[in-house]
């Protein structure tokens, strides 16, 4: 099976940027961060190989990967998985505009 492959949207980098900022700051270590960023290496590498991993969004072009406290929205092409979001499901939801 080809892979495709993996694109980060500006604002998905942004965002889990920002996440991995908040951990190491509120931790005072980069131990929790490097576990969310190997989680979600792994899970977009996974992705490239097996795109329709993830569930539909309903009434968008949009899958999801959930795990943990998190999900990844992204959509599918015949040649690229493009990362839309990574979202901290703790996060407030007025927040989040796709």
């Amino acid at each position: 099976m080809a892979r495709r492959k993996v694109i980060w949207t500006k604002n998905a980098e942004l965002l889990f940027k920002e996440i991995l900022t908040f951990y190491f700051e509120r931790n005072q270590n980069k131990t929790y961060s490097k576990k969310l960023l190997q989680k979600v290496k792994s899970l977009t590498n996974k992705l490239s190989r097996f795109p329709f991993l993830g569930f539909e969004i309903e009434t968008t072009n949009y899958r999801e990967i959930i795990f943990d406290h998190y999900s990844i929205i992204y959509s599918v092409s015949e040649n690229e998985v493009v990362i839309k979001l990574i979202w901290d499901h703790r996060r407030n939801p007025d927040v989040l505009r796709l």
